[in-house]
C-alpha cells in the first residue's frame, strides 16, 4: 500500500478544512512579520560572522605569507651586504696589485736606465795596449822608487 507524502504546508492546509466544520481548536499562529525579519536578520548575522571568519583566515594566511617574505628579503639583504663586503675586499686587493704592478713597472724604468748607461760604458773606446802597459810601467817606476826610498 502507497502512503501518500504531506508535507507541513499541506497538513496547515487540510487541519483548517477540518476545523471549519469541528468545533475550535488551537492551531499553530500564522508565522507574522517581525519573525522574518529576525530570521532574515539571523541569517545577515551569520552570513556577516561567515564572512568575517573567512576574512580572519585570510589575514592569518597573508601574515604568515608576509612573514615569509620578509624573511626572504631580509636573507637578499644579507646576500647583497655578502657580495658588497666581497666586492670591497677584492677592490682592495686589486689596488694592492696595481700598486705593486706600477712599483715593478717604476723598478724596470731604473733597471732600463742603468742597463742604457752600462751600455753606454761599453761602447765608449777603451785605452789602447800600449797605453795600459805604459800606466803599468810608470806604476811600477813609483813602487821602486818607494822601496829604495
Amino acid at each position: 500500500m502507497l502512503r501518500r507524502v504531506i508535507y507541513p504546508a499541506q497538513q496547515l492546509h487540510n487541519r483548517k478544512a477540518k476545523t471549519m466544520n469541528a468545533p475550535r481548536q488551537q492551531t499553530r499562529p500564522l508565522p507574522d512579520v517581525e519573525n522574518d525579519h529576525r530570521v532574515a536578520a539571523l541569517a545577515k548575522v551569520t552570513q556577516m560572522h561567515e564572512d568575517l571568519v573567512n576574512a580572519q583566515n585570510t589575514i592569518s594566511q597573508m601574515r604568515i605569507d608576509l612573514n615569509r617574505e620578509h624573511d626572504r628579503v631580509q636573507m637578499m639583504v644579507e646576500e647583497r651586504d655578502r657580495y658588497r663586503h666581497e666586492s670591497l675586499r677584492l677592490h682592495k686587493m686589486l689596488i694592492e696589485l696595481t700598486t705593486q704592478m706600477a712599483n715593478i713597472g717604476l723598478l724596470t724604468r731604473r733597471a732600463e736606465d742603468f742597463v742604457a748607461s752600462v751600455n753606454e760604458l761599453d761602447r765608449a773606446p777603451t785605452p789602447t795596449t800600449a797605453a795600459l802597459n805604459e800606466l803599468a810601467a810608470d806604476l811600477g817606476a813609483k813602487q821602486l822608487e818607494k822601496a829604495d826610498g
